[in-house]
């Protein structure tokens, strides 16, 4: 199977299963405005295709491009992104000159939670990815 197949069936995959994590949480009140109680999926999906499409679908192609060339193992997929997405926000907030160190907590959390949403991508990546 071609990388592309293998990503397209991957991205299917973690949209549903992230819009259905969004839809799940917008419709108790979780999420707020991001994705409100009255009408949960139209949000939803389009946070997962964009998160899926923006976030999950580039790194997992830049992370197996290393690990195949440095022999990484998949499991650091997640972790890496978790720290590269809480990085990315420390470095926008001190371009902005708004940083205050006591929300790097708040972007490590924000950033795991990332790296959830990622499972869902990467895990089928890898067993898709699998030779037999």
């Amino acid at each position: 199977m071609h990388a592309a197949q293998r990503h397209a069936i991957a991205a299917a995959v973690s949209t549903a299963l992230t819009t259905g994590a969004l839809v799940v949480l917008g419709s108790r009140g979780v999420l707020g405005s991001w994705v409100p109680a009255d009408r949960p999926w139209p949000p939803a999906v389009a946070s997962a295709l964009a998160m899926t499409l923006a976030i999950f679908a580039p790194f997992a192609a830049w992370f197996e491009r290393v690990a195949g060339r440095r022999r990484v193992p998949a499991v650091l997929a997640p972790p890496a992104l978790a720290v590269a997405f809480a990085a990315f926000f420390v470095a926008l907030e001190i371009m902005l000159g708004r940083f205050v160190p006591r929300f790097v907590g708040q972007y490590l959390l924000y950033g795991a939670y990332c790296a959830a949403a990622f499972c869902g991508y990467w895990i089928p990546l890898c067993f898709i990815g699998r030779r037999r």
